[in-house]
């Protein structure tokens, strides 16, 4: 019955694809331009997630936001690593959303939003350009991921000023892993 049923929340849901995840278990995953292949802390079966994989997943769950698979640079990450990141994530936003079209064509369409998510580290003119990268895409909302993830706090503040309000403002918008009361 998905999460709703499973949860018994009438409300609304968001899921994530992965991305973070696999940023916090860096030491187990490896990235490529596929996806992330990592091996299972149950019986160390090889496993891969890919933005195909990712959709389907969030798909089967009945969330009602499901998140692009994104690559999640830390926070001391140089300036090839992050634009990498970017790109590789731009080319997945495209995978995702094709997983999208296709599972629709298949499945019939399904009432779920998907959201691109933004990355660029603590560089505002990366993330802005990102951010209109995304926006070109036929996402129903944007995210701000890649905070919290070691950079300084006031880094991240200073950063968020710069970038929040250039995204598209006729999406809903949401910053990712950030959830201090400070912060808040």
């Amino acid at each position: 019955g998905g999460l709703h049923a499973f949860s018994r929340w009438p409300h609304a849901m968001l899921t994530d694809s992965g991305g973070f995840q696999a940023f916090s278990l860096s030491a187990r995953c490896k990235l490529s331009e596929e996806g992330y292949t990592f091996r299972s802390h149950l019986d160390g079966a090889r496993l891969a997630l890919t933005p195909e994989v990712a959709m389907t997943v969030q798909r089967k769950l009945g969330a009602d936001i499901a998140m692009q698979l994104d690559v999640c640079p830390p926070g001391e990450a140089g300036a090839k690593r992050v634009e990498e990141a970017c790109r590789i994530t731009t080319a997945w936003a495209d995978r995702f959303l094709s997983a999208r079209r296709r599972a629709d064509e298949e499945e019939g369409p399904v009432q779920q939003a998907v959201f691109g998510i933004v990355q660029g580290g603590s560089d505002v003119r990366l993330r802005l350009s990102h951010a209109e990268e995304l926006a070109e895409r036929p996402f129903e909302g944007l995210a701000l991921g890649g905070f919290s993830v070691g950079e300084p706090i006031e880094q991240m503040h200073e950063v968020l000023a710069e970038v929040a309000h250039a995204l598209d403002p006729a999406r809903p918008r949401y910053l990712m892993g950030v959830g201090r009361p400070e912060d808040l």
